[in-house]
Formats: C-alpha cells, sequence, structure tokens
C-alpha cells in the first residue's frame, strides 16, 4: 500500500470518531427521550406495513385482487416457510402473528437503507435488535410456561430418534454406564450401531 495513503497529519495525529459522532442529531428532546431518524423512519414503517395490509385485504374477497393476491402471498411465505418448515407442523402457528410482524418490519426497515433521501437502516442501531430479541425471548417463555407440565409435553421437548446421528443416544447415559453400538442381533427395535447404555467396564 502506497505510504501517503495512510499517512498520518504532521499535527495533532489521527482521532477515532466518537460514539456521539455515529449518530444524528435529534429533532428533538424531551428529557432523557429523544426523537430522531430512526425513530421517525421506525414509526413511518409501522404505518406503511399497517396501512398497505388493511387496504389489501378491505374487501377480503374470495378471488383476490391484485394487492390482496400479494399480501396473502407475503403472509403464506411466512406461514409456511419461516413458521411451518423451520419450528414444526404441531407448533409453529401461535408463533405466526410474531414471525409476521417481526419479517415486514425488518424488511422495511432494512429497505430504507437504499432509498435515497431515506437512506437509514434503522435497525442498523444495537438497540433494535436488543429489543426485538427481548420481545421473541418474552414470547417463547410465556408460550412454553403456559404448556402443562406433562410428561408427553416433557418428551417433546426431546429430540426424536429419527433427527439424530446414528452415533448419538437419544438420551443421556446414566453415570457408571457408557455409549456402546447395538448389533443386528442385539435388538429387534433398534437399529444397527445406535447407541445405547451399557455398563463401564473397570
Amino acid at each position: 500500500m502506497n505510504a501517503a495513503l495512510i499517512r498520518l497529519p504532521a499535527t495533532g495525529g489521527f482521532t477515532a470518531p466518537t460514539v456521539e459522532e455515529m449518530h444524528l442529531p435529534p429533532f428533538f428532546a424531551l428529557g432523557t427521550f429523544e426523537f430522531g431518524k430512526q425513530t421517525l423512519l421506525i414509526l413511518l414503517s409501522v404505518v406503511l406495513i399497517a396501512g398497505f395490509f388493511m387496504w389489501a385485504i378491505r374487501r377480503n374477497a374470495l378471488v383476490p385482487s391484485k394487492s390482496q393476491y400479494l399480501a396473502e402471498s407475503g403472509y403464506g411465505f411466512v406461514r409456511n416457510h419461516l413458521g411451518r418448515d423451520i419450528i414444526g407442523e404441531k407448533e409453529f402457528r401461535p408463533y405466526v402473528p410474531l414471525l409476521f410482524t417481526f419479517f415486514f418490519f425488518i424488511l422495511v426497515n432494512n429497505l430504507f437503507g437504499s432509498i435515497p433521501v431515506l437512506q437509514l437502516p434503522t435497525l442498523s442501531h444495537a438497540g433494535s435488535a436488543y429489543v426485538l430479541a427481548g420481545i421473541a425471548y418474552v414470547t417463547w417463555a410465556a408460550r412454553r410456561s403456559s404448556r402443562p407440565a406433562t410428561p408427553s409435553a416433557r418428551r417433546s421437548d426431546l429430540p426424536s430418534r429419527s433427527s439424530l446421528p446414528p452415533y448419538v443416544p437419544s438420551r443421556p447415559c446414566p453415570p457408571g454406564s457408557a455409549a456402546r453400538a447395538t448389533s443386528p442381533t442385539r435388538s429387534a427395535t433398534s437399529r444397527p450401531g445406535t447407541p445405547t447404555c451399557a455398563a463401564r467396564s473397570s
């Protein structure tokens, strides 16, 4: 690299930008709350998303219009590909509203960074990610705590045998034993190579 490109000024040296310089000045402040461009764009995204979907489904026709078809396609993508395919057929339905809201909220706010004049991805601020992560965790924890603590519910938290590699036991072995692969004649219910617990030899 050319030394002239990285040469520091003769006086003063290099001064790193401060945290305050990384944020735009607010429009106004109410105590410790500052209302700036990022806050304005977040509110604008909520208005745009809510307005579009309310306008698209205003008729709720059996034969959808172009706007209704676009809105239903977006909902179907989130429901089927982000909900059912990732969370699972039995558990995804309660999380669809949250996934739907998060998906379009993040999408629109990231697109703001490519629009002239706006040119600010509002979720680039770390606080936005912390808030979304907190909402997701509280929703998940509330959903899990509302489930009855039955043996079947506890078993559903464990991975199924088919989702594990053949060398991983489905349940941990008790103390004093070790995992041992089964043979075809050892057990009629376990496939060859499936680990089972056996007494550890001294």
